[in-house]
């Protein structure tokens, strides 16, 4: 398989998949990539979606040169690395193809960098990878007042585990149905709070709000609040 990549990238100079493009299609101007805070498992599905020479161009924007010396066969040659469906490893990031609309995701596996087109990962949850726009979208609402209306969506443990990066261990304390018992503290339906940070899970790589109520931290996903009236 990775021979048909290597074939493919002599003849249209692109890394790997999609199809060759006509060399007379400029490249759009490309965006800095969007890393990942979270770090989330993800899972290949389709290793024909691997971009397995792509860091011998300047297709993407890679965030940063240490990762793009690790990014591609030479590098996994040398580890013995051969990325394949089933293989699981940490989203540390993505960039947009120099073809303007395709999404790689840069994935992590026995200390490699594997670029890989969206469609070719699944979270460990088994759904697609959220764009990093809706990430975007929802850490916008920072700072933001808001109202709880499904308390199903409230994650009372999240803090006491690995799952994402915290903004700081304190808010990750304030997050623990532990502490709230401590303080009398249970969040219902209807209560009224402010955004103070935003989480990435590390399974199925939703954003989850961190939302101030009575000096509590409640993670709580985006979709079970929402905007205060």
């Amino acid at each position: 398989m990775r021979r048909a990549l290597v074939i493919a990238c002599v003849t249209a100079g692109c890394g790997g998949p999609p199809a060759p493009r006509s060399p007379a299609l400029a490249a759009p101007p490309r965006p800095a990539p969007v890393s990942s805070t979270s770090g989330f498992g993800v899972e290949i599905v389709n290793d024909g979606a691997l971009y397995s020479t792509i860091d011998e161009t300047d297709c993407l924007t890679w965030p940063s040169a240490e990762m793009k010396a690790r990014g591609g066969s030479r590098s996994w040659d040398r580890v013995g690395l051969e990325p394949t469906d089933g293989m699981r490893g940490v989203l540390v990031g993505e960039s947009l193809h120099c073809d303007g609309d395709t999404r790689v995701l840069f994935v992590e596996i026995a200390g490699q960098i594997v670029p890989i087109g969206a469609s070719g990962v699944r979270t460990l949850a088994g759904t697609e990878v959220p764009p990093r726009l809706a990430l975007r979208a929802a850490a916008g609402g920072a700072g933001q007042e808001r109202i709880i209306i499904d308390t199903a969506s409230i994650y009372p443990a999240l803090g006491r585990t690995a799952c994402g990066t915290w903004p700081s261990p304190e808010l990750a304390t304030r997050a623990d149905a532990a502490t709230w018992r401590r303080d009398g503290f249970r969040p219902v339906a209807g209560d009224r709070g402010r955004v103070v940070g935003l989480v990435q899970h590390c399974q199925h790589g939703r954003a989850i709000y961190l939302l101030e109520v009575d000096d509590q931290i409640v993670a709580i996903d985006v979709d079970g609040t929402r905007p205060a009236d």
